[in-house]
């Protein structure tokens, strides 16, 4: 399921799936469902469109946005596009296409960032009441062929850190509506290194101090 905390609400975000006839399928229902962390209980839960993305648990699936306001959702049917919730009024709002794009990196006042197929980022602009304002698109910024990055950035002081599979570090700052890219650095400093590369699934992590943690193999 989609994960999200709220400190400023105190609230958990949980994206969840039913089907009513469980695990044989039938009738489907996507909701966010509202927990109380002080007592574990549910507090509320909102219906949202049927469609999120439903497999191997990845960061970006969801996100906070404007402050914690809203909440985006990822949804891949496999059109792509991102639900968005408002968690203060307890509502769900509009759903938006975000075609040839995927996840979602929150960034900017009221703004959230996808990663695209062609080596662009697009980012979508929210209106105050959640709904679509519009969107922009980067230059390309990776080679989708030669240099594709995971999808799941190290995010620390305002700059997402995109790590790719061959051991590159593109570093996005993702502080103002506007995202910009800095110059791509090397994980392997050493020249006798350079053969070492990122694998695996959720190949990198990063804890509390900002400090990012990337799981690497001698043979790329």
């Amino acid at each position: 399921a989609a994960f999200e905390y709220s400190s400023k609400r105190n609230e958990f975000y949980v994206a969840e799936t039913f089907w009513s006839r469980g695990g044989r399928g039938g009738e489907q229902t996507d909701v966010v469902t509202i927990w109380d962390p002080r007592t574990l209980t549910v507090i509320d839960e909102v219906v949202i469109p049927r469609g999120r993305l439903v497999g191997f648990p990845k960061r970006n699936v969801s996100g906070l946005i404007a402050d914690d306001r809203f909440l985006g959702i990822y949804n891949f049917t496999p059109a792509q596009s991102v639900s968005i919730v408002d968690l203060e009024e307890r509502k769900f709002v509009a759903e938006i296409p975000i075609a040839g794009c995927g996840l979602v990196v929150p960034n900017g006042a009221g703004s959230f960032t996808s990663i695209c197929g062609n080596g662009t980022f697009r980012t979508t602009h929210l209106q105050a009441d959640g709904s679509y304002e519009g969107a922009s698109t980067t230059d390309v910024l990776f080679d989708p062929e030669a240099s594709p990055v995971f999808e799941m950035p190290l995010i620390a002081n305002g700059t997402a850190y995109f790590v790719s599979y061959d051991a590159q570090v593109l570093p996005v700052d993702i502080r103002g509506e506007k995202i910009v890219a800095g110059a791509r650095w090397p994980l392997a400093q050493d020249a006798s290194e350079t053969q070492w590369r990122p694998g695996g699934v959720n190949t990198h992590v990063q804890d509390s101090a900002g400090l990012g943690y990337v799981l690497m193999h001698p043979d790329g």
